[in-house]
């Protein structure tokens, strides 16, 4: 079984205090809970990077949502998955999310 270092303990850590301090639980709305904690995942995942944490290997991040809301990131990859036209983006987006 794989474990943690101290230093991915401590990212993590600061992972969840981040969904409470940018007040994740709140701002939901009626929006869909997988992709919003997605978002969320992938916008704290780089706040906590640019302050120097480490997250365990795995953890959602790509630099590119880099200062995006949690907002526009959820409305953004809901509608790409909701685009019946495309696909191969729609299977690389539930990939993305862990569908």
């Amino acid at each position: 079984m794989d474990t943690l270092t101290h230093q991915e303990i401590v990212g993590v850590q600061v992972h969840e205090v981040l969904h409470v301090v940018f007040k994740h639980h709140l701002r939901r709305g009626k929006r869909d809970k997988h992709y919003w904690n997605c978002a969320g995942d992938y916008i704290i995942n780089a706040v906590a990077k640019e302050g120097g944490f480490i997250l365990p290997e795995g953890a959602l991040f790509n630099p590119d949502y880099a200062g995006m809301s949690t907002e526009k990131f959820t409305a953004l990859f809901t509608m790409m998955l909701n685009s019946k036209s495309n696909t191969l983006m729609h299977y690389v987006l539930e990939k993305l999310l862990m569908l």
